[in-house]
């Protein structure tokens, strides 16, 4: 459970400031509110996409594996990862 407002924050933050006035007209009001969903169907869309994963970090684990690979089929002793 998060334990901060950020999230929040920082959503009305983004949504004050596309509102110039403090009493918009209802056209204002609606423009805004939809250009915020396209925004958030964005996001989400986004979100479902798994991260690339950097080759290096790719590298390091594939050499992780090997080595670990080659432990426990005992070709190399203890000492050698050590």
């Amino acid at each position: 459970m998060k334990r901060t407002n950020n999230g929040p924050e920082s959503f009305h933050c983004h949504y004050n400031e596309q509102l110039y006035v403090s009493h918009p007209s209802i056209y204002q009001f609606l423009e805004v509110l939809i250009g915020q969903q396209t925004f958030t169907y964005i996001k989400m869309r986004n979100m479902s996409k798994p991260a690339p994963i950097p080759k290096s970090e790719k590298e390091k684990t594939e050499y992780i594996k090997m080595a670990y690979k080659t432990y426990t089929t005992g070709e190399y002793a203890q000492e050698h990862f050590v």
